[in-house]
């Protein structure tokens, strides 16, 4: 199957395993200056790598081809029997309609299919290696020496491959992991803006900002003069708001490439076996045992764009080598605390009261009580609101979560607390503990 079949199906697929992000790697063998010895065996594994080389991927992308041609066949016969009058317009949507969710249930089964494969793999190699952990590359790790930090890709796309063509495999693997000694994390906006190349990186989507703004105004008045009509309009203005949404996203691509590669040259230079994302990583942290890096990221960057070498000697490094490691569900912890329910029938309430509210509206907009944009403008601040509130119960939750992990990271003595999702791909049991459940107990006791 060509390449750009592959990145054509990906392109189809609205549930992604994981984000992109560029990251940077650096390699050095530097001893660790953590004072007591680590335990704990680390592996990573590229899974958008795993996905394209997978030799399953190819029978998934003809499976999906396939149903996109039925699909598209049977519209094509639809909008015959449409303009013969076999069926109405309802008639033909409603098909239409079931037609995408047949598509889009497909493509879900069969990117579980393949996610499955990939957890399936790593937990063979994980217990052949007699790892603790493995985690994806992709969002999470930045800087990571081969020896501790091991690379697992290879042997997991082996593995997979063979389950997959019910052929034997020899891994043969050659690999002697070792105790992670040395984590750090960093948060990568705090880091942009703290560099000194931002301002010099964002000065073109100022440009254009500015520019498009003065588009917009010879669009209007072409617009009042009866120039364009209102679709060529809207048309014109959407077509000025994606190319600088483009390049803003360029821009902040660039800027995060920068930033993992200079997180990486840092990491090398003093010596980390592991460097990740704090907001993909980072629930909970003892901070002898894992170390925040993000002013010093940007120090060391900021030394790097004026010539000067960075002193080194400030950075702090770990005093301790991460010992107990957990994570938790935090997915599953938000579904069953019982002060969701709570929430959840606060925000029905207040739909219920918007949705009188607007009947109320609609009724005074028909009598002539209102205009078209009073009604407009109160319906959009009934929205806005509902948003608000949906934010706010979210947050005080998610807080709940961070606050009950931290009093149990700070209770047992644990060096790092991590989200299961997108973290945690294999664990071992005996000394990765899962803490979800008696954070969700905590959270309901309190």
């Amino acid at each position: 199957m060509p390449q750009q079949s592959k990145v054509t199906f990906f392109k189809c697929m609205l549930v992604t395993l994981m984000t992109v992000l560029a990251f940077g790697l650096g390699w050095l063998n530097l001893p660790s200056t953590a004072q007591e010895a680590g335990n704990i065996k680390v592996g990573f594994i590229n899974v958008n790598h795993l996905f394209v080389n997978f030799e399953g991927t190819n029978a998934a992308i003809e499976e999906f081809e396939d149903l996109i041609i039925e699909a598209q066949t049977e519209l094509q016969l639809l909008r015959v029997q449409l303009a013969v009058g076999e069926i109405d317009e309802q008639e033909f949507f409603i098909r239409q309609a079931e037609l995408q969710t047949e598509l889009l249930v497909l493509n879900q089964q069969l990117t579980n299919e393949i996610t499955s494969n990939i957890i399936s793999a790593a937990e063979t190699v994980g217990e052949e290696l007699g790892l603790d952990l493995i985690t994806p590359l992709d969002n999470v790790v930045i800087h990571g020496q081969s020896e501790v930090t091991v690379d697992l890709t290879d042997p997991v796309l082996e593995v997979m491959n063979a389950n997959f063509s019910g052929t034997e495999f020899d891994l043969n693997l050659n690999i002697d992991p070792q105790p992670l000694q040395m984590m750090g994390f960093f948060t990568p906006s705090e880091v942009i803006l703290s560099y000194d190349r931002t301002l010099e990186a964002i000065q073109p989507l100022q440009q254009q900002a500015a520019a498009s703004e003065s588009e917009k105004a010879n669009l209007q008045d072409q617009l009042n003069d009866g120039e364009i009509t209102q679709e060529e309009f809207d048309e014109a203005i959407q077509g000025i708001d994606n190319d600088l949404q483009t390049l803003e996203q360029r821009i902040v691509d660039d800027l995060v490439a920068e930033v993992s590669e200079g997180v990486g040259r840092l990491g090398e230079a003093t010596g980390f076996d592991l460097i990740s994302v704090r907001q993909n990583v980072v629930l909970f942290h003892n901070p002898d045992a894992l170390v925040d890096l993000t002013l010093d990221a940007a120090r060391f960057m900021n030394h790097e764009l004026q010539g000067e070498s960075y002193n080194l000697n400030r950075v702090v490094l770990p005093t301790v080598a991460p010992q107990k490691i957990g994570f938790v569900d935090a997915d599953q912890i938000f579904l069953s605390f019982a002060g969701t329910g709570t929430a959840i029938e606060e925000f029905r309430e207040e739909i219920e009261a918007a949705q009188a509210e607007l009947a109320r509206l609609n009724q005074q907009l028909n009598d002539g009580l209102i205009t078209q944009a009073d009604f407009l403008e109160r319906r959009s601040e009934l929205q806005n609101q509902l948003t608000t509130l949906d934010q706010e119960l979210s947050a005080e939750i998610t807080q709940q979560i961070v606050d009950t992990v931290t009093e149990v990271g700070n209770d047992q003595s644990f060096d790092l607390i991590t989200p299961q999702s997108n973290v945690v791909l294999y664990h071992n049991s005996d000394t990765i503990e899962d803490l979800t459940q008696e954070v969700l107990q905590r959270m309901n006791e309190n």
